[in-house]
């Protein structure tokens, strides 16, 4: 299919808007009121289709959107809360507690704070990943 000259400037005029929340993106307070309004759009859409699922295929696809709202809660709500709660634990030890800070809790916190962020981030997703697997088992 040819795009026309106005439709690509409708794309371009789209992107320009977009790249605008770039900045915003390393927010995390705005990220997660983005994973709210992303489950409450996509939310919002499945209930609406609900009542007129008449097929498997619409049954189906209000599944995946749930699942689709659901990771998006677990990915910017979620995973910013994770990341805020370990940057103000870290502050919190370096700024009140600088004659504890080479002890070993606080110590091995703050040098592995960033791998410890991230494996309780792949502990979400591999339970995401096996409640996907056991909710698509029962619509199959």
């Amino acid at each position: 299919m040819l795009l026309l000259a106005g439709d690509m400037k409708k794309i371009f005029r789209i992107l320009r808007a977009l790249k605008a929340f770039c900045p915003l993106y390393n927010n995390r307070v705005f990220r997660f009121f983005l994973g709210i309004a992303i489950f409450c759009l996509f939310g919002f859409t499945a209930q609406r289709w609900t009542d007129n699922i008449s097929s498997m295929w619409e049954g189906m696809l209000f599944e995946i959107l749930f699942f689709i709202s659901f990771y998006a809660v677990i990915y910017f709500t979620v995973f910013s809360l994770i990341d805020i709660f370990s940057d103000r634990a870290a502050s919190f030890h370096e700024t009140h507690n600088k004659s504890n800070i080479d002890k070993q809790p606080i110590k091995w916190f703050l040098k592995r704070k960033v791998k410890l962020s991230t494996c309780i981030k792949m502990l979400f997703n591999f339970w995401y990943i096996c409640v996907l697997i056991v909710e698509l088992r029962k619509i199959i």
